[in-house]
């Protein structure tokens, strides 16, 4: 290999200016040389790529890092005004409705959402269809024999942890699970 690099560069030399003529392929060896180079710089890239992929992961792990410390930070002051919202709500400085209570500052609001059960009716969902079946609300029954929920939602009510109907009577197969308040802060 070493001869063809002193022909290629004795070609350079000899050839400079307007008399430079361009290396041309025309034998196994030249082809060769051009083979290794490409070999050369495809393993090259593939060392680039690997140490770009190895700087990327670094600094993934390095934003990984700096969320958690935000948000462990963050969290510090939630917990720190979550205390302030609740002398606020004692002492009758903010607004509720329905679905939520806040209270507003220049800066943002502080609000505690309050969440609706979660209610499971589809694991014991046959259980409920045989009751439903054997009270006379077939109505609440789709044809495939498919609780239709959100209509027998409508007329029943959660009391205790249960599902009740309006004469009381405690609908099986429906899973009511309360779930904690959530506690929000907005920064304008």
């Amino acid at each position: 290999m070493s001869e063809l690099v002193e022909m290629i560069e004795q070609n350079a030399e000899e050839n400079t200016g307007a008399e430079y003529e361009r290396f041309h392929v025309d034998n196994d060896m030249k082809a060769e040389w051009c083979l290794t180079k490409i070999r050369g710089i495809r393993a090259e890239q593939e060392r680039e790529k690997a140490e770009l992929q190895r700087q990327m992961q670094f600094y993934l792990d390095q934003m990984e890092i700096v969320d958690k410390k935000a948000d462990e930070n963050a969290a510090f002051f939630e917990e720190m005004l979550k205390g302030y919202f609740v002398d606020r709500v004692d002492e009758g400085f903010t607004k509720a409705t329905k679905t939520q209570i806040t209270y507003k500052l220049p800066t943002g609001v502080l609000k505690l959402k309050k969440q609706q059960p979660s209610i499971d009716y589809k694991t014991h969902q046959a259980d409920t269809i045989e009751w439903l079946k054997q009270n006379g609300f077939t109505q609440f029954i789709k044809t495939k024999e498919e609780l239709a929920w959100s209509d027998l939602k409508k007329n029943v009510t959660i009391q205790d942890g249960a599902a009740v109907t309006a004469d009381g009577e405690i609908i099986p197969g429906i899973e009511v699970t309360a779930r904690e308040d959530v506690f929000e802060v907005e920064v304008n």
